[in-house]
């Protein structure tokens, strides 16, 4: 069986669960809050002081990069594996004629997949909620944002590239612990403690290199010089980590 092939039984395997739901939540939460926040006859007030690209998508976006994200990630990463754990369904598919790297890089390509459709559809919501407000409030100009595309693009293909490693980090937990308290617990707590130890307690030379902070270090302007350091540092750690969840995974279901 070819690559392409298990690739699409991943991702009719998630047809079946709630994870393309919980995508959607996720992605519109954001975007829900800001529409609730500005629609009912009190606009931010700062949309008429600075441009609109700072005012309304910056404004937002640290939420997503800071908390959002990382949680996502480590939710359907965690959900994703637990979908062969759950159904007891591991070894009908190492018996299958696939292989076992064939399997893991097409989960792994499904998480990013997720997590991609994820930040499409918040700027798809984002460009519906500013329309919401510019029709309202029309001497704002909030649609004017779109106009700072490529600093738009280049903020969300840098979010997601600094999330390589943490994606890869949770999907060798995942896939190390059978049950899923261990694999989000600790995802939950990487991911709550890297803003609080690289911003408030100023761990910089730390946690400016840690997987689950790399989201936070290329959004924050004091990094701005290790911004693209921390993307190379991020993909060197999906290397790695997915190296040592082949490796460790390929040794327990050969104990088997």
């Amino acid at each position: 069986m070819n690559y392409l092939s298990t690739l699409r039984g991943e991702i009719i395997k998630i047809k079946r669960t709630s994870l393309l739901y919980f995508t959607f939540l996720a992605a519109v939460f954001t975007p829900a809050i800001m529409l609730l926040d500005n629609i009912d006859g009190t606009p931010d007030k700062d949309f008429g002081l600075v441009d609109p690209y700072k005012a309304f998508y910056l404004g937002t976006f640290p939420f997503i990069a800071f908390i959002l994200l990382p949680l996502f990630i480590v939710l359907i990463t965690t959900l994703l594996i637990q979908i062969e754990y759950k159904s007891n369904t591991w070894k009908q598919v190492l018996a299958s004629p696939q292989y076992l790297h064939s399997v893991l890089l097409s989960k792994f390509v499904v998480v990013q997949g997720l997590t991609i459709l994820m930040l499409l559809i918040f700027n798809a919501f984002m460009i519906g909620v500013a329309a919401a407000i510019d029709y309202n409030y029309p001497q704002f100009s909030i649609l004017n944002y779109l106009k700072s595309f490529d600093r738009l693009w280049y903020l969300n293909a840098r979010t997601y590239i600094a999330t390589f490693g943490m994606s890869a980090l949770q999907f060798w937990l995942a896939l190390r612990f059978r049950n899923f308290i261990a694999p989000l617990g600790i995802g939950l707590v990487c991911c709550v403690m890297s803003p609080i130890l690289l911003l408030e307690l100023k761990w910089e030379n730390v946690m400016d290199k840690f997987p689950h902070a790399l989201s936070i270090v290329v959004g924050v302007k004091q990094f701005e010089k290790i911004h693209v350091w921390a993307q190379w540092i991020s993909v060197m750690y999906m290397v790695i980590f997915l190296v040592l969840a082949y490796l460790d995974f390929n040794r327990k279901t050969m104990k088997v």
